[in-house]
């Protein structure tokens, strides 16, 4: 059985009824400019991936994020873990990463 770790994370969150943070070795969801995104919507997701601006493993995180986001009925943050410093500002409210919206 192959089971992805945000898919995991997801299921615990469901259950716990617990926020998701899902972390990646990048800031969050980056532009073609390599700009970070503070938001995305499944719309602009889909439209950054048939663009070619959002690839290969990143897809299936974002994929996973906005399924978590309708799980859960409240927004899923992508963020680096490379600046685990800047996580507590989750909690605060304040943006690090991109934040998927349902």
């Amino acid at each position: 059985m192959n089971v992805n770790a945000d898919q995991a994370a997801t299921a615990l969150a469901a259950t716990l009824g617990a926020d998701l943070i899902l972390l990646s070795d990048v800031s969050g969801i980056l532009d073609g400019k390599g700009q970070r995104i503070a938001e995305m919507t499944a719309s602009k997701a889909e439209q950054l991936i048939d663009q070619g601006i959002i690839t290969d493993g990143m897809i299936v995180k974002v994929n996973a994020a906005l399924d978590a986001a309708r799980a859960l009925g409240r927004p899923v943050d992508i963020a680096s873990w490379r600046h685990a410093e800047q996580l507590p500002a989750l909690f605060n409210g304040t943006p690090i990463g991109t934040r998927i919206l349902a």
